[in-house]
């Protein structure tokens, strides 16, 4: 079957691996790859190419298989040389690695395999567009098929006899670790039907099979200026529900018992450090338990005296993520629409190492921050509440869960028969 293909990685069981194979690699240099979000075995990956079939509005599933192209430097952890990797799974969460689907051979692509996309044809069997960099810096639109359409796991490509079909001319912190990039979770994606004006976007069903152990607790009050640990919510590999109430904010203000802000406050206003009436209020992931090392991700709900209006914001801030002094501590974020009927903000947390996914009001927001702790590291990093505000904040509830890590393999042409029965 096709999951015995896979292994499951510890830090320990990767040390064990790459000295087997004579690469050597420290497993200190692993401690920050993540476990459950797609990465390659090993150097660059650059962003998706392709995991959706244009013309359909389902992910790329071919016979069986979801299909995951992605750019690709098999020679080292920088940008160069880039190809098209390809792994292939049955659930969008296990992966098995494939031969390289595009490779640098052709005049028209010998200096890149760039971005584009999967169609189907009209009999169903997909084909690649691609655009391609040639000898001459020039950009070029091409194609490849399938060299096998009946094989599921579509290993092997052929690029089409007439390519170019077009052409036009143009201007001309992971390295060290041996892997550089990672992919988000996968997503699912429709139209928000209480506002009928954005998206949500939501990870997939079965990132829940990942879930290990669970932490769970009900109604807390954060005092101003509190931050309460979560008492058994430890690691770096967590999935979390919290669901806070929404502050009071009408009677509040009617009340006048408070200066309000002169306008509205964004993110990059002094970030978790700006304290206000509603906020900040939040959570802080990987962090140490003398929060020398903290990831804010957090809610300022301000009130504009000049505009008359309140809005709700949702922030990262990654100004203390890491002691390293070469990685980017930036907070960012943006306002993120809160219905009058809607008396709670709700947020949904994918931690795993190195990457932090945050989902808002069930996937109407989302945030992806890359973070690099070396303190706050498996059993010494913390979960957090965080109560900045100078008003106390009701929690509703929070749910953590430990995540297993997923299963990572590489398909060898002679393995393949027996992996698709």
């Amino acid at each position: 079957m096709f999951s015995r293909e896979v292994n499951y990685y510890t830090d320990v069981e990767l040390r064990d691996d790459y000295e087997n194979n004579t690469l050597r690699i420290d497993a200190e240099r692993y401690l920050q790859r993540p476990s459950y979000h797609f990465r390659p075995e090993k150097d660059w990956m650059n962003g998706v190419s392709s995991t959706t079939c244009l013309l359909s509005k389902d992910p790329c599933f071919y016979n069986g298989f979801y299909h995951f192209f992605y750019q690709y430097n098999p020679h080292g952890a920088v940008w160069g040389n880039i190809v098209w990797g390809h792994a292939v799974s049955r659930d969008m969460i296990h992966w098995q690695h494939l031969d390289i689907a595009l490779i640098l051979d052709k005049w028209y692509d010998i200096q890149g395999v760039w971005s584009g996309s999967v169609t189907m044809r009209e009999d169903g069997v997909p084909i690649i567009l691609y655009t391609g960099s040639s000898y001459a810096s020039e950009q070029t639109q091409c194609i490849a098929n399938p060299a096998d359409p009946s094989d599921p796991l579509l290993r092997k490509w052929v690029k089409d006899h007439e390519n170019p079909i077009l052409r036009f001319l143009i201007q001309a912190a992971d390295v060290n670790k041996g892997w550089s990039s990672v992919q988000a979770i996968p997503r699912a994606v429709w139209l928000d039907r209480n506002t009928l004006k954005g998206l949500i976007q939501d990870p997939i069903e079965e990132v829940k099979t990942l879930r290990g152990s669970k932490v769970q607790q009900g109604t807390v009050k954060l005092a101003p200026g509190e931050v309460l640990g979560i008492r058994g919510a430890t690691g770096r590999q967590l999935d979390i529900e919290v669901v806070f109430e929404y502050p009071d904010v009408t009677h509040t203000i009617n009340s006048g018992t408070f200066n309000l802000d002169r306008d509205l406050v964004n993110c990059n206003q002094g970030g978790a450090a700006h304290r206000g009436l509603f906020g900040p209020f939040g959570l802080l992931v990987l962090a140490d338990e003398n929060l020398r090392e903290q990831t804010a991700i957090f809610f300022y709900i301000s009130y504009s005296r000049d505009q008359g209006k309140r809005a709700t914001s949702f922030c990262s801030d990654q100004s203390r993520s890491s002691l390293l002094s070469d990685v980017a501590t930036t907070v960012y974020g943006s306002f993120v629409e809160i219905l009058p009927s809607e008396d709670s903000l709700s947020l949904r947390v994918l931690v795993d190492k190195s990457i932090v996914e945050s989902f808002v009001q069930g996937g109407r927001m989302v945030i992806t921050s890359r973070v690099y702790p070396i303190i706050a590291m498996n059993k010494t990093s913390h979960l957090y509440f965080l109560n900045n505000a100078t008003t106390s904040i009701n929690v509703r509830s929070i749910d953590v869960w430990q995540m297993h890590p997923a299963a990572y393999g590489t398909l060898q042409c002679h393995r393949c028969s027996a992996a698709i029965r």
